[in-house]
């Protein structure tokens, strides 16, 4: 048999160099490769550690800290933690404004390398004034955590190293903390500072005083006095309370509040507390005007009305026709001087007609309502217009509303201007219903006075009693009514009426923003060019009845709400807004009830626009005021001059009343 073939001989051969570098670059990339893991293993292995290890020493440290009763981590409390930490090893080895202050990588307890350390601005380190870091890290020189503990502001990153952190601890100063990087964060407790409390303020003229309850370890405070309407705050620094926070407006209202400072932290801002700064009251000019017969509960001043040189003054208890059948007083100045030009009473008042009870003037024409009188049934009202010639006045005209019944109140409020007289009855039981009210307009030609107009509301109702107030201004004519019920019972509006040619349309219907029920929005009304003033003297956003003030503009043929006015040092029952006055961009409020001189002893208010904004600018308080008086039962004001009726007041016996003029600037 045949022997099986022999496998031939392969001559022998050494590697190639091209075989024998590929073979090098091999065995290169995986040694590399394993290198790299392996580190990548070990620096992994190190932040692991270092982090547990610096979790242990911000532990030990805030333990420290707590057992102290401080916030603040200071070198010579991490100094010790450390050596505590290290079972006795020392951290030392200070050196200059480094970072890395000393070592603690020999201890036992604590796994991995890490490092401790301050940054020392100025060359030394405190627990004030000096912003101090605790630093940790890995061997390899990765920085991977700080805590801030005293004053500065944002991260302190070595400039040797060159590194964000990847962790940061603790609070910056303020109670903010610090953001989370790429390992997230761990919180050093440090307690906030707590915020200043007790604090009040106290106006005064153009400024307030400022006072609270110190904070302990304070060392300063910050006052700030924010407007409420939008501006720029007031900010004052100061040691201690009280502290007086000047610059303020006199009228506007204030946001004030106040921050501590302890050890460079601040505290959160105080609750604030509302004020506004004010003028004190200041005492009337003593020109007083008192009827030259004037008698006990005559009310001379429950109604007041001013042009130029005139003034007109109600007395509805006088008792010349019988027993409160009134009468009206005309003044005039001359120089500085007033005097008293007439009395007017008409030929056929009666007892109980309470002529007087409202005026209004307007060049040479005076208006007198009497709306007592009988003339188309009981109490349905009149209106007497009185014209002057040289220094002498007589009767003109006697007005009635061609559909008066009784009880209709017509003459309850008047109004005229050139030519034009407006005539509320707020009990009028039209269409609308009892008491829905009505206002009739009067027009003179030559010396004939004839109606031109009843006004009544698209939408009155029963018991509205429009006309109870009435305003009129060169073909604007404006009406409240005080027991409308659109933001709740009694809450009221007002209407304004335009008139083209001879026709009069209802223009619009006002009503507060804020509007709420019992607030008598309407009780009283004037107008000015394209400013109409409503007073709401029910209103309580300063207690029970403090009362408030609406002033409205029109820009075309829209009425839009401008301001709402209160009194600086408004308070319950005051009925600031029960009696309103204007003349350009000066707004006079009455509050009869006002208790500065005693109980109802009254006072009047003084506000002034620049642009769009109304200010404060005076309280007025008669110098001779006394409980009861009533001043700012009546207001007036043309130009320069203010009128203010005090109808309770006693200089002619009890309630004869009194008025006084003053300047309004």
């Amino acid at each position: 048999m045949l022997a099986p073939p022999r496998r031939a001989r392969l001559p022998r051969r050494g590697f190639t160099l091209v075989e024998l570098v590929v073979v090098i670059l091999i065995v290169g990339i995986l040694a590399a490769v394993g290198i790299v893991a392996h580190d990548q293993v070990t620096s992994r292995a190190h932040r692991a550690a270092a982090r547990a290890n610096l979790h242990q020493v911000t532990t030990a440290v805030i333990a420290a800290a707590t057992d102290q009763g401080t916030d603040v981590i200071t070198r010579e409390m991490v100094l010790e933690v450390m050596s505590a930490s290290s079972n006795g090893a020392v951290v030392d080895g200070l050196q200059g404004d480094g970072w890395v202050l000393g070592r603690a990588d020999q201890s036992p307890a604590l796994a991995g390398e890490f490092a401790v350390g301050f940054d020392h601005h100025d060359g030394q380190v405190t627990d004030t004034g000096t912003r101090a870091a605790l630093v940790v890290a890995t061997g390899d020189g990765d920085l991977l955590a700080q805590v801030f503990t005293t004053a500065g502001a944002g991260p302190v990153v070595p400039a040797e190293a060159g590194v964000t952190p990847e962790i940061v601890l603790g609070g910056t100063p303020g109670g903010s903390t610090s953001p989370v990087l790429s390992d997230g964060s761990i919180t050093v407790p440090v307690p906030p500072v707590p915020a200043p409390a007790g604090v009040t303020a106290d106006p005064g003229d153009g400024a307030v005083t400022v006072s609270w309850t110190p904070v302990p370890g304070a060392t300063s405070y910050t006052v700030t006095a924010t407007p409420l309407e939008g501006g720029a705050p007031v900010v004052v620094m100061a040691p201690a309370p009280p502290v007086e926070v000047a610059g303020l407006v006199n009228g506007a209202t204030y946001l004030v509040s106040v921050t501590a400072t302890v050890d460079a932290r601040a505290s959160q801002a105080s609750d604030p507390v509302v004020v506004t700064p004010t003028v004190p009251a200041a005492p009337v000019d003593p020109a007083k005007l008192l009827a030259t017969d004037g008698d006990a509960s005559d009310f001379f001043g429950s109604s007041v009305a001013i042009d130029g040189d005139t003034v007109v003054v109600g007395a509805y208890g006088d008792d010349d026709k019988g027993s409160a059948s009134g009468s009206a007083y005309v003044f005039v100045r001359d120089g500085g001087t007033w005097t008293q030009q007439a009395k007017l009473v008409p030929a056929d008042v009666a007892a109980n007609d309470w002529f007087g009870y409202a005026v209004a003037v307007d060049g040479d024409t005076v208006v007198v309502g009497a709306y007592k009188d009988d003339a188309k049934g009981a109490d349905s009202g009149s209106a007497y217009v009185f014209v002057r010639t040289g220094g002498t006045w007589t009767q003109q005209a006697k007005l009635l509303a061609s559909d008066g019944t009784a009880y209709d109140y017509f003459g309850t409020a008047v109004a005229v201007d050139a030519g034009t007289v407006v005539v509320g009855a707020n009990c009028d039981d039209n269409d609308k219903g009892p008491d829905s009210g009505s206002a009739y307009v009067f027009v003179r030609t030559g010396g004939t006075w004839t109606q031109q107009a009843k006004l009544v509301p698209a939408d009155g109702a029963a018991s509205d009693y429009f006309g109870y107030a009435v305003a009129v201004d060169a073909g604007t004519v404006v009406v409240g009514a005080y027991g409308d019920d659109d933001k709740g019972s009694d809450s009221g509006s007002a209407y304004v009426f335009v008139r083209t040619g001879g026709t009069w349309t209802q223009q619009a219907k006002l009503l507060a923003a804020d509007g709420d029920a019992g607030d008598r929005f309407g009780d009283a009304v004037a107008v000015d060019a394209g400013t109409v003033v409503v007073g709401a003297s029910y209103d309580d956003d300063k207690g029970p009845y403090s009362g408030s003030v609406y002033v409205f503009t029109r820009t075309g043929g829209t009425w839009t709400q401008q301001a709402k006015l209160t009194a600086a040092d408004g308070a319950a029952y005051d009925r600031f807004g029960y009696a309103v006055a204007v003349d350009g961009d000066t707004i006079v409020v009455g509050a009869y009830q006002d208790d500065d001189k005693g109980t109802n002893s009254g006072s009047a208010y003084v506000f002034t626009r620049t642009g769009a904004t109304w200010t404060q600018q005076a309280k007025l308080v008669p110098a001779d005021g006394a409980a009861n008086d009533n001043f700012g039962r009546a207001v007036a004001v043309d130009g320069d001059t203010i009128v203010v009726g005090a109808s309770l007041d006693g200089d002619k016996g009890i309630a004869s009343g009194s008025v006084w003029v003053l300047p309004a600037h």
